[in-house]
């Protein structure tokens, strides 16, 4: 009998774990507009072409709502269960100024390739970006709270779920946080089920990503070189059909030198339980055309967490 409670009562631990590993891993952070209006864009040269990227170093030290704000939105998500990554945190762990100089040119002297978003989403790797919109109202010493907080897919930035409301009739001395925080309560229950069911949809389906090949100019191969054969472009293909969830890719375009895929659905974790992106799913193309018979070599370049290129014929 004991056995049998034993087996019992580690199947239900099982069955909860696993459920609480099943859900979406969330980031908020400040929209680009918000950072906007507030002064928090900073600016630089790319090539004689004005880039602009949000100063979120800059937010947390100086803005005297924002960081509460989305701890308050933080706080509400693990309320309901959700796996959050603190922006703040993810910040502290990256030089921004680093990551914004690196990107600003690529070594052959390309436009900027990553966004420092896309280096925080690389960094981080969330399944669902949240982004934050508000303003505040003053009417004499009382104030309410617009806001908006649209639901992001990290990899494809498509939006899947949204929510927008207001505090109702200004009121004195109720910080900014606790204003957002109780108009958002009435909304949150529908959202983070539009969330999840986005999410779950993943797990059964895979992440959706979009995948480039290129050909460096001078290789001595290009999409149309055969081996036992079979053009590499076929190649190409049938790897891609056989290491995507249920065989879902769109090949957009072909020529010798370029192949274009998109509504490319990976598997969400690899064999060890880690989550994917784009770069990680390439790499396991990467290293089957280094070996024989093919033996050629090549460089993956990160776009985002969702878009990647492979350049095959050098490094």
């Amino acid at each position: 009998m004991k056995k049998i409670f034993s087996l019992i009562l580690v199947s239900v631990l099982a069955i909860a774990v696993f459920g609480q590993a099943q859900k979406p891993k969330l980031m908020v952070v400040p929209s680009d507009r918000w950072c906007n209006i507030n002064g928090y864009m900073k600016t630089y040269d790319n090539m004689g072409v004005e880039g602009k990227y949000a100063d979120y170093g800059a937010i947390f030290l100086n803005d005297a709502h924002m960081p509460d704000v989305i701890s308050a939105i933080n706080n509400m998500m693990h309320d309901r269960g959700m796996d959050l990554t603190d922006l703040e945190q993810t910040m502290k762990s990256l030089n921004m100024d680093e990551v914004v100089r690196n990107n600003i040119s690529s070594k052959d002297g390309s436009s900027v390739a990553v966004s420092a978003l896309d280096e925080i989403n690389k960094r981080a790797n969330p399944d669902i970006i949240l982004e934050l919109y508000y303003t505040i109202n003053k009417l004499g010493p009382k104030q309410s709270v617009d806001y908006n907080l649209r639901a992001l897919d990290a990899a494809t930035n498509k939006q899947i779920a949204g929510a927008q409301g207001n505090s109702g009739e200004p009121v004195f001395s109720t910080p900014v946080s606790v204003l957002l925080r109780e108009s958002a309560e009435v909304n949150m229950d529908e959202f983070t089920a539009r969330l999840q069911e986005h999410f779950n949809d993943m797990c059964e389906n895979g992440r959706e990503v979009s995948i480039e090949i290129g050909v460096f100019d001078g290789s001595d191969v290009d999409l149309e070189s055969e081996f036992d054969d079979k053009p590499l472009y076929q190649i190409i293909r049938r790897w891609m059909m056989t290491n995507t969830v249920k065989n879902r890719c769109t090949m957009d375009a072909r020529t010798e030198t370029q192949m274009q895929f998109s509504q490319v659905r990976i598997p969400l974790y690899d064999e060890d339980g880690f989550p994917t992106n784009a770069e990680m799913f390439l790499e396991g193309l990467q290293r089957m055309l280094k070996k024989a018979p093919y033996e050629i070599p090549s460089k993956i370049v990160f776009r985002s967490l969702g878009k990647c290129q492979l350049i095959i014929g050098a490094k």
